[in-house]
């Protein structure tokens, strides 16, 4: 545990909700963000931009342009609230504006049609700092884009920070333009990955103290290491956890421990129809387009991937796999999965896709 470290970064508590546990305010780390190796990068960076001793935002830095990048539920939107916050703290005087990306092209949407441009970058360009997040959200709005290039620009020259969050790297992507990617690139691209073992440990052994689960530290160890996920989907399962022993009265043991863990991974692998019903839904097609036999290349893809993801997550046959989708025989089912597989490394959007796709399966399981 002495490698998991905490930024202590301003904002609200976390707040977690399930079906077995009252929405609750728990503020792993003290309402601060949890980084282990996995995440050291990230930690550098933050505390380049906010000093160390006081977590004052400074502009002593080589860097100005920050971006995050990583899956969702892995902490980007509330580690740009909590600097956001520590900036409005120390540095009241200073103006700070953090905004969604969405609300950003439609706040400049709006100006445009009132006549009010110049109120608009008035309020984005007059700042010091300037937070934006989900970046992913200004893909397809061309004029959104064009224009938050020309605020970075002008903040650029006044010497201002601004911190981003996306989904994706976008220099491995086509979602922006050479000229907008040119701004990232001439700033800090930072990945925020998944958390690793030692923090998911940290966060289970706070969350069991907040809600008085009495388990063992080998217990809540090995409960750790048996879901390499997100902190929101890790809290979905220790959810569960808290239904049986709070609700159901059952004591978890080491043999109890090993059923409920050969329970969970029979409840949280999704079977072959809804990942068929998801990835018509993430494509929006409807599920009958992806069994059906329409060989245009919209639904053609969709049917690739899912029949890759059903046999990647699944682990079933061909010839079960085909059977849900229009009775294909074995051949077709092994044509999709390999042309996915030999597509993945040269097309970025598809790896996004695969990977988004996996995220929404996730966060439905840990619902559950």
């Amino acid at each position: 545990m002495h490698d998991v470290r905490i930024i202590p970064i301003g904002g609200r508590p976390l707040e977690f909700e399930t079906a077995e546990t009252p929405k609750t305010v728990f503020a792993p780390a003290g309402g601060g963000y949890f980084v282990g190796p996995e995440n050291r990068l990230l930690e550098t960076t933050v505390l380049g931009l906010l000093e160390r001793d006081r977590c004052v935002p400074t502009r002593n830095t080589p860097f100005r342009t920050v971006l995050f990048h990583g899956v969702s539920g892995v902490g980007k939107t509330h580690l740009l609230q909590g600097m956001y916050a520590a900036w409005k703290q120390c540095r009241r005087k200073q103006r700070a504006v953090f905004i969604r990306a969405v609300d950003f092209a439609r706040k400049l949407a709006e100006a445009v049609e009132t006549q009010t441009t110049e109120d608009f970058q008035e309020r984005f360009r007059k700042v010091s700092l300037l937070v934006l997040d989900d970046l992913d959200q200004l893909r397809g709005k061309e004029a959104a884009v064009e224009e938050l290039r020309h605020t970075l620009d002008a903040l650029d020259a006044e010497n201002a920070v601004v911190v981003l969050s996306c989904s994706h790297n976008p220099l491995e992507t086509n979602d922006f333009d050479e000229r907008l990617n040119a701004r990232f690139e001439a700033g800090l691209i930072v990945p925020v990955v998944l958390p690793g073992a030692e923090v998911r440990q940290r966060f289970l052994r706070e969350a069991a103290a907040a809600f008085r689960v009495d388990l063992p530290r080998g217990l809540l160890d090995r409960f750790a290491s048996a879901f390499p996920t997100t902190l929101p989907v890790l809290y979905g399962r220790f959810a569960r956890l808290y239904f049986l022993t709070h609700v159901e009265g059952r004591t978890l043991d080491a043999a109890g421990m090993k059923r409920f863990l050969a329970e969970s991974e029979e409840t949280r692998r999704p079977g072959i129809d809804e990942i068929l019903r998801v990835t018509a839904r993430y494509f929006s097609l409807k599920p009958t387009v992806l069994k059906g036999r329409s060989r245009r290349s919209g639904p053609t893809e969709a049917r690739s991937v899912a029949v890759y993801l059903a046999r990647q997550i699944v682990e079933a046959s061909y010839r079960e796999i085909g059977a849900h989708f229009g009775g294909r025989d074995h051949k077709t089912i092994s044509y999709y999965c390999r042309s996915v597989e030999e597509k993945t490394n040269t097309n970025p959007e598809l790896k996004r896709a695969l990977e988004e796709i996996r995220e929404i399966l996730d966060r439905e399981h840990a619902r559950r």
